[in-house]
């Protein structure tokens, strides 16, 4: 059928019109502009933790505010760089993560602290934490020094059917397959398995993968102290029992076990067939020494650092996900200028004692303050582990003890509060 020249140019100008209509739109820009210098935290390990010498301490730090012009991450022990992440932010991400091993050394207190740095030089306020390092005849629960593992112990990884030394299982162990080993000279080693239990009847082998690093302790408590080690994010490891209440798991560690802290474990397989243990004797802390207070002359000139006030603004109470702050204002109650010092805000999780947010940014001003005056810090907190659960705000003036005071025991705060869910 012909169509008339009216219409031909109506049917035209109809296919180009419905042609316009889908034509594809430029995507607007939605990547978020990133300003300032990147921030640093630092996840594992806890302040003040201990360890005994020679155990692998995880160092594992969160950078934000991040993007794809991040040159470097420096981490070091003791103002001395042990290790330098180049190139750690191929992604251009937001916000990512860096973790390092380091070996426990020599019976002191040490610092460690992690920097980030961008292409044009612009550096994070370092990350730090203090941790002290034992003698490791002083912990209980013991440590293999035979072990060979390294990073947190990644090689006790456990699963259904492993053939290591460390299952007991008598069908799978190594131990089983040399006893078989003569019945089967005459094949190849890889012809043996027809011998084995078939996968259908192996036993199922729970198996308890990290999320995050977590320390490892000699009982079911964080009164076990100190921890005898520790796991990084993403290792695994058998799992060989669990305490009365489910609340501790005991797991395969370094040639030995020790306990874990159950919310911050993974399970992968079956622990309802697995024993229930009251597990070791909790610990009974040595006498309660006080000491005789050092009651410094009263001093001709002594500053005293001490909180003004503190307030939870921008959620309250704080929302998994959502960034809150902390406005903490410091004033002097002393007779002369303070020196200059810092201000630690950290959020914890009430249960494991872990730090979930840190904000180490809060200087007072050079030279410090003079006596009377005040100064207030504002620390950003975003909080995204452990909702519907208790937390608390920690707060400390001059953590490291570095301006000399008339009263060293005002100088920490705690603000308890329950994370909300939110969109978590």
């Amino acid at each position: 059928m012909r169509l008339s020249k009216s219409a031909s140019g109506l049917f035209m100008l109809l296919c180009f019109l419905l042609a316009a209509c889908t034509l594809p739109t430029s995507d607007s820009d939605d990547t978020p502009e990133i300003t300032g210098a990147p921030i640093v935290t630092i996840a594992s390990p806890l302040p003040n933790a201990s360890y005994a010498e020679g155990v692998s301490v995880i160092i594992q730090a969160s950078i934000s505010n991040a993007g794809a012009d991040i040159n470097r991450v420096e981490i070091s022990v003791d103002n001395t760089v042990i290790a330098t992440k180049t190139d750690p932010n191929p992604t251009g991400a937001l916000t990512f993560s860096v973790t390092q091993s380091w070996s426990a050394e020599v019976d002191s207190q040490h610092s460690i602290a992690v920097t980030a740095f961008r292409e044009d030089g612009t550096a994070s306020t370092p990350a730090t934490v203090i941790v002290n390092v034992v003698d490791p005849t002083t912990l209980s629960g013991g440590d293999d020094d035979t072990d060979t593992t390294t990073d947190g112990g990644s090689s006790q990884q456990a699963s259904g059917g492993d053939t290591t030394t460390n299952n007991t299982n008598t069908n799978t162990t190594g131990n089983a397959t040399n006893t078989a080993a003569p019945t089967n000279t005459a094949a190849p080693t890889n012809t043996a398995a027809p011998t084995q239990v078939p996968a259908t009847e192996a036993p199922t082998v729970p198996t308890a993968r990290f999320t995050t690093g977590i320390n490892v302790r000699s009982g079911p408590g964080t009164n076990f102290e100190p921890p005898i080690g520790n796991f990084a994010a993403n290792d695994t490891t058998e799992i060989l029992a669990l305490n009365t209440n489910g609340t501790w798991y005991r797991v395969r560690f370094r040639g030995t076990d020790g306990w874990v802290f159950a919310q911050l474990v993974e399970v992968e397989g079956d622990i309802s067939s697995l024993p229930r243990e009251v597990g070791p004797a909790t610990p009974v802390p040595p006498p309660t020494v006080v000491p005789t207070p050092v009651v410094p002359p009263t001093a001709v000139g002594a500053s005293n650092l001490a909180f003004a006030n503190q307030s939870v603004s921008s959620a309250v109470p704080p929302v998994c996900g959502v960034q809150f702050t902390i406005t903490v204002t410091v004033t002097n109650n002393g007779t002369v200028q303070s020196g200059e010092a810092r201000v630690l805000v950290e959020d914890v999780h009430t249960a494991s004692g872990t730090v979930r947010a840190t904000y180490d940014g809060g200087l007072l001003p050079t030279g410090g303050l003079a006596p009377g005056q005040s100064h207030t810090i504002v620390a950003p907190l975003t909080v995204s582990a452990n909702y519907d659960e208790p937390h608390f705000i920690r707060i400390k003036l001059d953590p490291n003890n570095q301006v000399t005071e008339s009263n060293e025991t005002d100088n920490e705060q705690q603000l308890p509060y329950t994370l909300q869910r939110g969109g978590c």
